[in-house]
């Protein structure tokens, strides 16, 4: 997944990746694979009673999975942004994202 991602970007493609670095590798070797594109990384932050609750209310996932790995996900590293989705809507989101990416 991480060459195709690296692929995609290398060739021109603008990219949005929800990606959930189960381990520590996973991520590592994405960021060397885009080590010459501009990349920005941003961390989407909830609490994990409201992430539990969302987690039943979709019912897609198995319960626990949210807990199973919410320690872990992030890791050591350096985010340029970092959002909370309990106290942001999508679209507040976005709009952060957007100034983040417009900065000169």
């Amino acid at each position: 997944m991480n060459s195709a991602i690296a692929a995609y970007a290398q060739s021109g493609c603008n990219s949005i990746v929800d990606y959930i670095a189960y381990k520590k590798a996973w991520i590592d070797d994405l960021q060397e694979k885009l080590n010459t594109i501009k990349t920005y990384w941003i961390k989407i932050e909830i609490p994990l009673d409201v992430l539990e609750k969302r987690e039943r209310a979709r019912g897609t996932s198995p319960v626990g999975h949210a807990r199973s790995h919410y320690d872990t996900v992030y890791g050591d590293r350096t985010y340029d942004l970092a959002l909370d989705t309990s106290k942001l809507s999508a679209a507040e989101c976005a709009q952060k994202i957007k100034e983040l990416i417009e900065l000169p």
